[in-house]
């Protein structure tokens, strides 16, 4: 990162912006200049300058100006007190302050700061789950669309991310598939309210359970105890009347006996629902039909009719005493007889009633709303009669108003207008325009930002009015918004990813090791989570509390994981947590799991994942050849896990980041690889202490809340993650420079979850966007 950003120092030239000149009160000749060469020029400079940061090479306001990024991270390290190095003389005060100075105001916000590029979004394609989630709203139709796409590819930690949302031939052949389904299910016109005969005659059509079938095209004999059945599928729960044809071959003292059942798929073959239970008293070729009329699921269904008293008697003096057998010659199922009013999905989608006596006149508002929603802006009257032109054509053809409607909307559904969210640059002449968002771009923004979604009516609205781009009304809207239980896809989404708890899925504890551990704790351990972070997000907390909140939710599994007692049942109550080591997201078993081996805890996995997801400060990956921590019984055996650690970071490639990350991993030490507490590590005790970069101790999982809480910086990450989210691309450092101003503007106290989103929609990288041209 700072070797490009070192090219960029040489070569960059400052992007232009409009602007007034920064006032004269602070001077990089003057009050930068004097600390570089006192402090920083003896390392940071000639062929070969320390952490490839070649300062030299900036000397001057404009040199700075085209490399503000490397200016931040020097502003960062003096506020952690890493530059100059603890090993390094002490820096002139006096010094120092001027160049603090010079960093807070042209870094800054206000008077004298270099002017921000709020950036620009590549064409975003929709993710997976907002893809559903949109369906979902548009149609009031939860069908499970994500399972059905493949996974996203993720960018800065997220799936949201225009620049890796990629749209492949395949991807588009799935969303045209997609769409005919969404279509029918969404209009099923007459499909759910026209009544059809499903028959099926004899061996060829019905199936059994016996091991052998005869009968042919004319019946299945059932010559024991068993079934001959036939796998439907009905439209819809409704009325049905089933009916058999059956024939007997009679001996012994009572009728043929049979009943008809019916099970819907995935029901356990036990729990068949009996429908009729009769008798077959005539012999054949009598034959006799059997009727059962009510209510069935719809779906998929196993239709049976089962033998239930064979009799056999081979030596019988009559040979027509001899054997019982029931003849099956047919099953059919005519059905749903009964009327069924409008779907929600129909209501949703014709402006016109739920009558079903729709109109051409009907289908035209019906498609100009939908699309227009769908679309999330309001459609032109030529893009509507492209598709009054497919209605047409289908009508044409002979297809029924349902069916081309329904081609219609699939064809709406799989517009790029649809599975993109664009925000076209209004003056493409000027490449380097900046310009504030639309009403309907910032309503989708917003939208996809807290919902994962397209917007709402009134938020549609709003945006036709003019009204959104008011501040106070946005940040109306965003509360709002985040009252709504739509909302709930900031933890599945956001949280989620932030935390990396998508990825519990997957991990795999050595079953031997920890047999305790499996599904069903896997799953407690992710709703934990998700119910803390939801509270915290929903309740007005603090965002502190995420790290040291005292309490959290447990079922009876998780609670005895946790030593937790008082808890029976599955369902998951809201505890207090009394011991500070187990308080917040560094105590959860979900993280703790995720961030260790399958056999032994990964203090170096957990420091990153502190470092990376929590202080927004990640280590470099390691350098070329960087062998693998011995882990086999016998290492094990011989050192402690703190030992074999101390001997690998006695490399001189892995010391630096070592330092930093071991000790705040240590912390973390007396929960094992599932996050069970422990005060043995095999034969060794348990060691969770450990020491900062810049000297001081730290012991255990409370005392590294304390460490990570210190300051701004947990916000300021918290703040970072959360507005790559919401802006579906990489932060540009004057991005970072506007989280550092917001949040100073806090004033070291935390602020709550709605605060900072409504803080965050009010910065220039949110509503405005630059055009086409590279900014720096």
């Amino acid at each position: 990162m700072r070797r490009r950003a070192l090219l960029a120092c040489a070569t960059s030239a400052p992007f232009a912006f409009a602007g007034e000149p920064p006032p004269a009160d602070v001077e990089f000749a003057r009050d930068v200049l004097p600390l570089l060469r006192d402090s920083c020029l003896d390392c940071h400079a000639g062929a070969e300058p320390a952490a490839s940061l070649a300062l030299d090479r900036c000397l001057d306001e404009a040199g700075a100006r085209a490399t503000a990024g490397i200016w931040r991270r020097v502003r960062d390290k003096l506020e952690r007190g890493e530059m100059p190095p603890p090993d390094a003389p002490a820096a002139d005060e006096a010094l120092l302050a001027a160049a603090q100075r010079w960093l807070d105001v042209r870094l800054g916000t206000g008077p004298g700061s270099w002017p921000l590029d709020p950036g620009r979004v590549t064409l975003r394609r929709l993710s997976r789950f907002e893809y559903a989630f949109s369906v979902r709203d548009l149609l009031e139709l939860p069908l499970p669309l994500a399972e059905k796409l493949p996974p996203d590819e993720v960018g800065y930690g997220f799936d949201t991310i225009g620049d890796v949302l990629s749209l492949s031939p395949l991807l588009l052949e799935k969303y045209a598939a997609l769409a005919e389904e969404i279509a029918a299910a969404a209009l099923p016109g007459a499909t759910l309210r026209t009544a059809r005969t499903q028959s099926f005659t004899g061996a060829n059509q019905l199936q059994t359970t016996l091991d052998r079938s005869y009968g042919g095209d004319e019946f299945v004999s059932l010559y024991s105890n068993g079934s001959a059945f036939a796998d439907i599928e009905l439209p819809r729960a409704g009325e049905y009347v089933v009916r058999a044809r059956l024939q007997g071959d009679q001996a012994g003292p009572e009728p043929c006996r049979f009943a008809l059942t019916a099970r819907a798929e995935g029901a356990d073959g036990r729990r068949a629902t009996e429908l009729l239970r009769g008798e077959v008293a005539e012999e054949r070729p009598a034959e006799v039909e059997r009727e059962w009329r009510g209510q069935l699921p719809g779906g998929r269904l196993r239709l049976a009719v089962a033998f239930l008293n064979d009799y056999y008697q081979a030596d019988a003096a009559d040979p027509g005493e001899r054997d019982r057998n029931l003849l099956v010659r047919s099953l059919a199922i005519e059905g749903p007889l009964d009327p069924f009013p409008a779907t929600a999905s129909e209501r949703r989608f014709f402006p016109c009633g739920g009558d079903h006596a729709h109109t051409r006149a009907c289908a035209r508002a019906a498609l100009e709303r939908t699309a227009a929603r769908a679309w999330r802006r309001p459609v032109s009257a030529l893009e509507l009669e492209r598709l009054l032109a497919q209605v047409d054509g289908a009508l044409a053809a002979g297809d029924s108003l349902d069916e081309a409607l329904r081609l219609a909307l699939a064809t709406l559904l799989v517009s790029p207008n649809f599975l993109f969210r664009s925000e076209l640059d209004a003056a493409p002449e000027d490449p380097t325009a900046v310009r504030p968002l639309t009403g309907h771009e910032l309503a989708s923004r917003l939208s996809y930002f807290l919902w994962s979604s397209l917007p709402d009516e009134r938020l549609s609205t709003l945006a036709e009015q003019g009204l959104l781009r008011e501040r106070e009304i946005l940040a109306e809207e965003a509360r709002r918004l985040l009252k709504d239980a739509r909302a709930e896809s900031l933890v599945t989404q956001f949280a989620a990813q932030w935390l990396q708890l998508r990825s519990l899925a997957t991990v795999a504890p050595d079953p031997q090791a920890f047999p305790t551990f499996d599904d069903a704790l896997r799953e407690s351990m992710r709703l934990e989570t998700e119910l803390f972070v939801d509270a915290v997000f929903r309740e007005g907390r603090p965002l502190s509390e995420l790290l040291d909140g005292d309490f959290t939710f447990v079922d009876e599994r998780l609670a005895r994981h946790y030593g937790i007692a008082g808890v029976t049942g599955p369902a998951m109550r809201r505890v207090r947590v009394t011991d500070r080591a187990r308080r917040g997201l560094l105590g959860h078993a979900s993280l703790l799991t995720l961030t260790s081996n399958p056999t032994r805890t990964s203090p170096v996995k957990r420091g990153k994942f502190v470092l990376e997801r929590l202080l927004g400060a990640p280590p470099p990956p390691p350098p070329p050849g960087v062998g693998a921590l011995e882990d086999s019984p016998e290492a094990s055996a011989a050192a402690t896990l703190r030992e074999r650690l101390a001997a690998h970071r006695s490399k001189p490639d892995c010391a630096g980041c070592h330092v930093k990350m071991d000790a705040l991993g240590f912390a973390l030490e007396r929960f094992d690889p599932v996050g069970a507490w422990r005060d043995r590590d095999g034969p060794h005790p348990v060691d969770d202490r450990g020491t900062l970069p810049d000297g001081r101790a730290l012991a255990g999982a409370a005392d590294l809340a304390e460490v990570v809480l210190e300051g701004d910086a947990f916000t300021r990450c918290f703040a970072e993650q959360l507005l790559t989210f919401a802006l579906g691309r990489g932060l540009l450092d004057d991005d970072r420079r506007a989280v550092h101003a917001l949040v100073a503007r806090y004033r070291g106290k935390s602020p709550t979850f709605e605060q900072l989103v409504v803080d965050l929609i009010g910065l220039d990288g949110f509503v405005r966007r630059r055009g086409e041209a590279q900014g720096r």
